[in-house]
């Protein structure tokens, strides 16, 4: 987290893609998802998470504590 945080004082933008995002949900603590989503909330972090899955309703299996400090834009795709 300290380099995100670093790279983000020097202005830089950060996009993180978790793919197969399902996995992440799946551990018992979801320590590391708190983390990443609570530095989206810092205004002088300028850092979006994707998260890739294959589970179209992935967000429901988040802890309750990320559900609520997150605003969610969620964009579905359907692949044939």
């Amino acid at each position: 987290m300290d380099t995100i945080k670093n790279a983000a004082d020097q202005g830089f933008a950060i996009v993180i893609v978790m793919r197969r995002f399902e996995r992440f949900t799946a551990r018992r603590k979801q320590t590391l998802l708190y983390n990443l989503f609570d530095l989206t909330q810092d205004p002088k972090v300028r850092v979006a998470v994707v998260g890739i899955s294959a589970v179209q309703n992935v967000t429901d299996f988040l802890e309750k504590r990320i559900q609520v400090t997150c605003d969610w834009e969620a964009c579905l795709l359907c692949m044939d």
